[in-house]
């Protein structure tokens, strides 16, 4: 039994489960291991090595409880009176959680969970009466909609609410149980925790007719209980009503901070803040003055506050023109900054202070035209290129990465909520404005650029992927600051406009078109764009060689990729199993030899180069494996089902036999193989280990011995659970995501040390020449610190790019190690020989990073050429997730970004319900609203510019007018410029692994002609392709004799045709657009017989009031 709890609680264990039992005479307070006993008992589940979710609460049935549970460990007498005939086992606290919460809390949370019991009791009994079961819970089913009951499944299990085999009747019971639990108790935790329900009413009314949850509400009402009520989770920002919004803040700020009466250090924080201020510190004189008054006297802290406030009036004025806002955001702008000042006061280099900072260097920014000091192109130009040149974008650039910088760091101040939602609309407001202007800007000399560097779209599809590249190459530079060659790579890689073979031995010398834009680029965006380093720009040259040319491509598809790749992997495999298999005294083994080289290569040149091949081999897998595992688990499991063999393994009598003989008999083998190692006599051995059986019988079946048991099984499997679900995916992250915030910060610091060196109107000669020269020196170690940590040192140390391909270069190049130190060191002798020896040494040590970093550099290239594009259309990533639109929805080790989003926001929710911390739910909205602004993006750019550039259907313009996201659904709007309009509802649903598309809402389908809804179902299908979608469901009209179950609560009929299988190649989706340029009746066979949009006359008529509420409730 666990303590009762100390004095200092402020109600214990005892007190506790007499105000439940009074309210309830059937609860109980009963351990964890307790708790997973029952549980396994009432599901049969196996004692041993499975792992059950850890759940506060169960319900069972008195009879089955008498059992797996003993008087004593229920408090009830050894008579066995007081057993009820539906036992309620709800977790009991430990000391700490009792001593951590006050009583009103630990009181309103048992009665929580008492309600839900409760829920759970008045739903079996509902059901039970039920006279057709099944039909009454697929009913029930239907109206809440099938695919917000596969989001419920999926979140209960999340929740550890569920077992991994729950039917559909434990679901349902389940989820009436903890909706109505967050309903009464935390409504508003229903938006995150169920978002894919839009109709709550619908569920509500489904929910009273199996359970009067105000009855329940009542009667589980604890003695000195107070409701924990949740309306409004904080965080949420975007949807809020800034002039309702205003009502409800204080215009002043804080005034409660204490007041230390030293004038004589208050007089000498004003002279500096005086000082300061006239230098156009206005943030730091604000911060001088607020600290002043905390040591003036009373009498004077409102004056010397009113100071501090007329600073940031000031800067306000400044923010004003630098952003072009009007008077009354402005005042807007007034009421929201004093909030940060008491804060920012608080400490040294606070996350107020900085935010102030940030908005501070926005009017620097404005007010300053920017300038670099090249001394080095000087020199190399010989005298052509000025020392000192203007950067005529940067002020825009400079101005929306401090803007963002600045609303970055909203979730880490200590602000109160409606101050943070207030600044927090503002800072919202103003990246955006700051990123349009950005955008504006830039995108006619990138446009202009990439023209005359040979970027030119033949067709309509490659004219849309043009104006996507210049849009992707804007979003780097509003999210990083600048663009560089890779960001260049990269966008041209995923971009759908190729680029030709070489023409000519002149154009390998002159560089091909990526060569010449990064060249151009970082002339006309001066500042901004980062031209390549020699490795990279050699680098781009020679693969051009093997990737844009004939004889390149041959010998890189037929000879490097397939036996270069085997190669790899028998070494990589020759180190991992050689020093195994010698370990255990197998001698050498040799997997790398020409024969299993020639073997695998053969093979992998099959699978990558021939289709047949590779469905065949393909196939040839799936057999052997399906045979593999009939004769390993399907017919072991036949076996053990057969009647016999479960009497003997499965029943009683097997769990007498394992608990009365097997678990004695295992500690006793162990307890003879001891003796007979030291040598006793057999009689001696034989005497020992009868009285091991049978002390190990008393103690293994003992009270003691069983709950030893317990809860080293629980927590072996639980371990074991951790290990593999959660500790493996986390290193994997960790060490993805440590890498790449390694490399993002390198690259900040070395920007950052760069945006310091440029230099501003307003300095002195002095500091010109200053900076020129440091400049010069700065650009050679800027060059070396990327070398070496791009090229030399991250792919050694990052494991995931280290093996196997550093691994083997690490066997190649150990031979000539010190023949290459010697020719490395020779031309740094005049450093002295210790340095030159030791810049060599360690160069060449880190030399086979070199090949990790090209193979995941060639990765890229190789699609950057016309001659490779994938032939057909196919899913695409979306965002800088790197995942595509099924890949976010579908859950695994390196996908599923929604369900993970959510799944860490309800986290984020009860941390704050918890300890009142806000940032987890800040950083996760944040991170939601970042993938949804992606796949509007790629909806946009992809789907509306398709039809845009085209002008197929006319004037029409077309707009993503609202777009919801939940765990298993992407669901967008697509209305027309028109007042009073009705909008196309297309969802995106992940269903059982498979991504389903439907046209949901046919909206203003009515107003288009034939031709025009030909015209729109080729442009969805393009969409559906670059969406991976797998099936899409139409609406045939109307449904036969005896259709099957409907789809969802409407009782809508509706197909589901494979859509997977539907291949449209890129010459084909070509042809289509530029026929319909031509003549807009021409019908691409592709189409045929899909009947993708609706008849006008069907729809459910439910979607715009709905997706608006997420809209509005969705933060950004």
């Amino acid at each position: 039994m666990m303590d009762d709890g100390g004095d200092d609680c402020s109600i214990d264990v005892t007190e506790l489960e007499r105000i439940l039992r009074a309210t309830e005479p059937g609860a109980f307070l009963v351990p964890p291991r307790i708790l997973r006993r029952v549980i396994k008992s009432d599901l049969g589940l196996a004692r041993v090595g499975v792992h059950i979710p850890h759940r506060r609460l169960y319900v069972s049935t008195g009879g089955s409880l008498r059992g797996v549970v003993s008087e004593e460990e229920l408090g009830l007498d050894k008579s066995g009176a007081g057993w009820p005939s539906i036992a309620i086992l709800l977790e009991r606290p430990t000391t700490e959680d009792l001593a951590s919460s006050t009583r009103e809390a630990i009181l309103g949370d048992y009665w929580r969970l008492l309600f839900h019991a409760q829920v759970h009791v008045g739903m079996e009994r509902s059901l039970a009466r039920e006279r057709t079961f099944d039909n009454a819970i697929r009913k029930r089913i239907e109206r809440i909609g099938n695919i917000e009951f596969d989001e419920i499944r999926t979140v209960l299990r999340q929740e550890g609410l569920l077992l991994a085999l729950a039917d559909d009747r434990s679901v349902l019971i389940e989820f009436g149980a903890y909706y109505l639990e967050l309903r009464r108790f935390a409504p508003g935790l229903l938006a995150h925790t169920f978002p894919a329900i839009e109709d709550p009413t619908s569920v509500d009314s489904l929910l009273a007719e199996l359970v009067d949850d105000e009855v329940l509400y009542q009667a589980t009402k604890l003695e000195g209980a107070v409701a924990p009520l949740i309306e409004t989770i904080p965080g949420s920002v975007e949807g809020e009503n800034e002039e309702d919004a205003e009502g409800e803040f204080e215009s002043e700020p804080r005034d409660d901070w204490p007041i230390e009466r030293a004038t004589g250090a208050s007089k000498r924080l004003l002279d500096r803040a005086d000082a300061i201020a006239a230098r156009g510190n206005l943030v730091r004189a604000a911060i001088l003055r607020t600290e002043a008054a905390r040591r003036t006297t009373a009498e004077l802290a409102e004056s010397v506050r009113a100071g501090a406030r007329s600073e940031l009036d000031r800067l306000i004025r400044r923010l004003q023109r630098a952003l072009a806002f009007d008077d009354s955001e402005a005042e807007r702008w007034r009421r929201a900054l004093p909030a940060l000042l008491d804060r920012s006061a608080r400490g040294f280099w606070t996350p107020e202070a900085r935010l102030l900072y940030d908005l501070q260097k926005v009017c620097v920014d404005h007010e300053r035209e920017v300038f670099t000091t090249d001394l080095v192109g000087w020199i190399v130009s010989w005298g052509r290129r000025p020392i000192r040149r203007v950067q005529p974008y940067l002020r825009e650039v400079m101005t929306a990465n401090h803007l963002r910088s600045a609303s970055k760091r909203l979730a880490s101040t200590r602000l109160r909520g409606e101050d943070r939602t207030r600044l927090a609309t503002l800072l919202h407001a103003s990246v955006k404005r700051g990123e349009l202007v950005l955008r504006d800007r830039l995108r006619g000399p990138i446009d202009a650029t990439l023209t005359t560097t040979g970027f030119k779209p033949r067709n309509l599809p490659e004219r849309v992927a043009y104006r996507k590249l210049i849009e992707e190459l804007l979003d780097r530079i509003a999210s990083r600051g600048f663009l560089s060659l890779g960001d260049l790579r990269d966008a041209c890689s995923r971009s759908n406009l190729k680029m030709p073979d070489l023409a000519s031995p002149r154009e390998f010398l002159e560089g091909d078109r990526l060569l010449k834009a990064d060249e151009a680029l970082s002339k006309s965006l001066d500042g901004v764009y980062r031209q390549g380093e020699i490795y990279l720009r050699s680098l781009q040259r020679f693969s051009s060689l093997a990737f844009a040319t004939s004889i390149g491509r041959f010998l890189t598809s037929y000879v490097a990729l397939p036996y270069g790749g085997a190669f790899l992997m028998l070494e990589g495999l020759q180190h991992i199993i050689g020093p195994l298999v010698h370990w255990l005294g197998g001698g050498h083994i040799h997997i790398m030899n020409l024969p299993s080289l020639l073997v695998l290569g053969t093979v992998a040149l099959g699978v990558l180069d021939f289709p047949n091949f590779r469905q065949g081999f393909l196939m040839a897998v799936r057999v052997v494996g399906r045979g593999l595992r009939m004769v390993c688990f399907d017919s072991l499991a036949w076996v053990l089902r057969q009647p016999l063999l479960r009497f003997l393994f499965v029943g009683r009598f097997a769990s007498l036999v394992w608990r009365l003989l097997l678990k004695p008999a295992m500690v006793t083998v162990l307890v003879w193989g001891v003796a007979k190692s030291l040598g006793l006599g057999q009689q001696s051995v034989f005497l020992l280990s009868a009285i091991v059986f049978v002390c190990a019988n008393l103690v293994i079946n003992s009270r003691l011995g069983r709950n030893v048991e317990e809860i080293v099984a629980d927590e072996v499997v639980r371990t074991w659970k951790q290990l593999y679900r959660d500790i493996v995916p986390g290193i994997y992250r960790l060490i993805v995501g440590t890498f790449d915030r390694v490399l993002e910060t390198v690259d900040r610091l070395l920007y950052a040390v760069d945006e310091w060196l440029r230099f501003r109107s307003g300095q002195n000669k002095a500091m010109l020449a200053t900076k020129a020269v440091l400049g010069a020196g700065w650009f050679f170690v800027a060059y070396l610190v990327r070398i070496y940590v791009n090229v030399l040192i991250e792919p050694q140390v990052n494991p995931i790019k280290h093996f196997p391909v550093v691994t083997v270069s690490h066997k190649i190049i150990l031979p000539l190690s010190l023949t290459l130190t010697k020719l490395l060191a020779a031309p740094l002798m005049p450093l002295g020989k210790v340095v030159a020896n030791f810049i060599a040494g360690s160069t060449v040590l880190l030399l086979p990073g070199v090949f990790g970093f090209l193979v995941w550099e060639l990765k890229e290239n190789w699609r950057l050429y016309r001659a490779n594009r994938r032939e057909t259309l196919g899913p695409i990533a979306v965002g800088s997730h790197g995942e595509t639109i099924g890949r976010l929805l579908r859950p695994g080790f390196h996908s599923g970004t929604l369900p993970k989003l959510f799944t860490k926001l309800r986290k984020g929710e009860r941390r704050w319900l918890r300890e009142g911390r806000e940032k987890g739910i800040i950083k996760q909205n944040e991170a939601l609203h970042h993938v949804e602004e992606a796949i509007r993006h790629f909806i946009e750019r992809e789907f509306l510019a398709l039809l845009r550039e085209s002008r197929t259907l006319g004037s029409m313009e077309i707009e993503v007018s609202a777009l919801a996201l939940s765990t298993n659904r992407i669901t967008f709007e697509l209305s027309l410029h028109q007042e009073n309009a009705d909008v196309i509802r297309i969802e995106f649903v992940e269903q059982s692994g498979s991504l389903i598309a439907e046209v949901a809402e046919p909206g203003w389908l009515a107003n288009l002609s034939e031709v025009r809804r030909q015209t729109l179902t080729t442009a969805i299908v393009g969409l559906y392709k670059l969406s991976g979608i797998d099936r899409i469901r139409v609406h045939p009209g109307d449904p036969p004799a005896r259709p099957p179950h409907p789809r969802d609560r409407d009782g809508d009929y509706s197909v589901l045709i494979p859509f997977q299988r539907i291949t449209v190649s890129w010459k084909s989706w070509v042809e289509a657009w530029e026929k319909k340029l031509s003549t807009t009746a021409f019908d691409p066979t592709f189409t045929e017989g899909l009947g993708i949009l609706p008849p006008t006359t069907q729809g459910r008529k439910r979607t715009s009031r709905s997706i608006s509420r997420r809209t509005e409730n969705e933060p950004r």
